[in-house]
């Protein structure tokens, strides 16, 4: 997976026989949170999916930037990305 981060959205790019591109816009990362492990890896997860598979049994997959380094500065530096968005919307500074 390839994560990229600008100051309008998150995007990850995930590969192999087809690529997949999520974009999160500011408005879908006010509820970042992150999985730190030892060694100052993580997980900072953007969305949860939820689905029933075919035995009606609840599955769930978390989406965002997987195994990362430094999580906690990517999740600050996303949710910066949401605050500066309500700030502009609720006409603040």
């Amino acid at each position: 997976s390839l994560y990229v981060i600008t100051d309008q959205r998150a995007i990850i790019f995930t590969g192999g026989k087809s690529t997949t591109i999520r974009s999160y816009t500011p408005d879908k990362l006010n509820f970042v949170y992150r999985k730190e492990r030892k060694g100052n890896v993580g997980d900072v997860i953007i969305t949860v999916k939820q689905w029933l598979d075919s035995d009606d049994d609840k599955q769930t997959e978390e989406l965002g930037f997987i195994n990362i380094h430094n999580p906690k500065k990517v999740e600050t530096l996303l949710k910066s990305i949401a605050e500066k968005e309500k700030s502009i919307t609720n006409g603040s500074n």
